[in-house]
């Protein structure tokens, strides 16, 4: 993403390139002192294209750090949800196995009273 924001620039900056060096030509063979205007005007772009790659790079870096650091909160934060998810979990895991032992003795009392009355009415 970044270097095709370089090239854009680049291109933005330099679409003209050819066509400088062409007119330079031209200058030099017909006008010698427009020669030095035009290689300033090429050098002055040149800078201009180095220092909006310069802000590019820096909002980047900012972007990067900023990402990082939003990052770094949010995992802290889903740590959290796991922990409390488990810790619920195992929660709802005792209760179910106290309700199944709960279940398993009314099932055998249910079954010991069935056996009583099975044995009275043949006694």
């Amino acid at each position: 993403m970044i270097r095709l924001k370089k090239i854009l620039l680049w291109l933005k900056h330099y679409w003209y390139f050819p066509a400088v060096l062409i007119a330079l030509a031209v200058a030099f063979v017909a006008h010698r002192k427009k020669v030095e205007m035009l290689i300033d005007i090429l050098a002055g772009s040149m800078e201009s294209h180095k220092k909006e790659v310069d802000a590019l790079e820096t909002a980047n870096a900012k972007k990067t750090e900023r990402i990082e650091k939003a990052s770094l909160e949010h995992s802290e934060e889903i740590q959290e949800i796991f922990y409390e998810e488990i810790t619920a979990l195992d929660k709802a895991g005792k209760a179910k196995e106290k309700r199944e032992k709960s279940l398993q003795e009314l099932e055998m009392e249910m079954l010991a009273d069935e056996m009583k009355k099975a044995f009275k009415k043949e006694s």
